[in-house]
């Protein structure tokens, strides 16, 4: 019995030190939120300035950006989806917090809201996608990311 018990807490003790030490989502990687109280504090600063050609410059070229991200999606997601629903889909990536009704969208396209809320997710992990790569192109260094979307948001004055 002796025996087991100490097999017991050694397998325990493996696995706890397992759990502690494991690498969590990212492996590391320092985490970058689109929706940071901070970035978005400084894009509201921004917004206050006056606006002068330099300015306006940097928010146009971040809303052609924007387009073009939205029209890659598009293009991607009518390319998997068979049934192209994408216009129908698109209010659920600039939706804050309920204004797209999920109840009316899904008896429009005649699905169960739990399979729209699925698609919705993944309409928004594909333009994510999407736009961390047009992001990626306008940079000469991965490293430079998180600055160039603060730079554009700072543009947008969101």
């Amino acid at each position: 019995f002796r025996s087991f018990l100490m097999a017991s807490v050694d397998n325990f003790l493996a696995n706890q030190w397992d759990r502690s030490h494991a690498q969590k989502r990212g492996g590391g990687e320092r985490v970058f939120s689109l929706d940071d109280p901070e970035t978005e504090e400084e894009i509201h600063r921004s917004a206050l300035e006056e606006s002068n050609p330099e300015t306006l410059f940097e928010r146009r070229w971040a809303e052609i950006l924007l387009e073009g991200v939205l029209l890659r999606t598009r293009e991607e997601w009518n390319r998997r989806d068979k049934l192209q629903r994408f216009d129908a889909l698109k209010g659920f990536l600039t939706d804050r917090r309920g204004e797209v009704c999920f109840v009316n969208v899904s008896a429009e396209l005649g699905l169960k809201v739990s399979s729209l809320r699925s698609l919705a997710c993944k309409l928004r992990v594909l333009y994510r996608e999407v736009f961390l790569d047009e992001i990626a192109q306008t940079v000469a260094n991965p490293d430079e990311i998180e600055d160039e979307i603060r730079q554009l948001f700072t543009a947008l004055g969101r």
